[in-house]
């Protein structure tokens, strides 16, 4: 089950056991297509879908002239994932999802404490309870498995090794950048880690809690063979 100490290929790291590197064994099946494992945190699955839900959105584009950075006001791509994007999962997969969950929406604002460790402290400042929502930069960070990227550098080198990284898409995270009302932090195609407005159109792909009562009963974790889920 998920809630066994560490799941094959994952390492403790920031708040849970991630999946790192290039192209880890971390494909599962949800409501009939492949998702990815960012970590088990709590002895909850944490998974984000593989294919873009989106390849343009904007995060918010009506809480002012650039947007608003504020996920629980509610933003415009918060109410789409948690209405039609949900509305698109079967009622088995939604049973399997911590529809509930208490996620970190806290934001950093300057460039000079741009570690891994210092976004996932500042993201847990703030709290917002929803269903559906997007990885964080923590997550993206965590994610990597070169050794230069570290809680002492910056993520700089964190592109490297590293599979949230490798996709056609520059996309969003649900960490916003704090020195302002409408800058949020993504995750590009070029440059390992930026902000943009609120309201610029990038790509998006949903991120769910699974309630820690899921089990993975098949599969090996790869694209061709991805575990398997049961509630």
């Amino acid at each position: 089950t998920i809630k066994s100490a560490a799941p094959a290929g994952t390492v403790l790291v920031g708040g849970g056991y991630r999946y790192q590197g290039e192209n880890p064994n971390n494909y599962v099946t949800f409501n009939g297509e492949n998702y990815r494992i960012i970590g088990v945190f709590n002895g909850q699955l944490k998974i984000m879908q593989n294919n873009f839900y989106s390849g343009g959105k904007a995060w918010d584009s009506t809480g002012g002239t650039y947007g608003s950075n504020n996920w629980a006001r509610p933003a415009d791509l918060n109410t789409e994932l948690n209405s039609t994007y949900w509305n698109t999962i079967s009622s088995t997969y939604k049973a399997m999802v911590d529809q509930s969950h208490s996620w970190g929406i806290g934001g950093i604002n300057s460039y000079s404490t741009l570690t891994r460790a210092n976004f996932y402290n500042n993201e847990n400042n703030t709290r917002w309870t929803g269903k559906v929502g997007l990885m964080s930069v923590a997550d993206y960070g965590y994610a990597s498995a070169d050794s230069s990227c570290t809680d002492s550098g910056s993520l700089t080198s964190c592109k490297n090794n590293n599979w949230i990284y490798n996709s056609p898409y520059t996309h969003w995270t649900i960490t916003p950048y704090s020195g302002s009302s409408y800058y949020m932090w993504s995750v590009g195609t070029e440059r390992d880690l930026d902000y943009f407005s609120a309201s610029y159109a990038l790509g998006v792909r949903p991120v769910l809690y699974l309630k820690s009562s899921v089990k993975i009963t098949g599969g090996t974790g790869t694209s061709s063979d991805p575990y398997k889920l049961s509630s």
